[in-house]
């Protein structure tokens, strides 16, 4: 048996920042999408006959982000940020018994929060 198994995806990041005092907030976004298909064939002196195409996915994801970062005292500073995730999943299951389709599917969301201290060394 053979198989192949094809993907694409791509994604970008932007953000923005200003300098404000002794300190920067930044500002941004990111996201990927990704597709993908997985074929099983039988093969006949190594040539590829029946094709049987196994599975399809779909996967998104998401984000935004905030941070401040503060100079508070001589090479102490402060980080304050704060995250949000959306992730999606979309699978298709085409050898489930007997030629259903089993599909899963799920979107999730998540928020994440920083706070955080850095010393610079020199």
């Amino acid at each position: 048996i053979g198989e192949a198994d094809r993907r694409t995806g791509g994604g970008g990041r932007a953000q923005l920042v200003w300098r404000v005092g002794a300190g920067e907030v930044v500002v941004g976004g990111d996201a990927r999408a990704d597709v993908a298909d997985y074929v099983r064939h039988a093969t006949l002196a190594r040539v590829p006959t029946a094709a049987e195409h196994a599975y399809d996915a779909r996967y998104q994801a998401g984000g935004a982000f905030v941070r401040v970062r503060r100079v508070v005292a001589g090479r102490l500073g402060l980080d304050l940020a704060l995250r949000g995730d959306r992730v999606r999943y979309d699978v298709t299951d085409r050898l489930a018994a007997a030629g259903t389709r089993a599909r899963t599917a799920a979107t999730r969301a998540v928020a994440s929060p920083k706070l955080g201290a850095r010393y610079q060394l020199r």
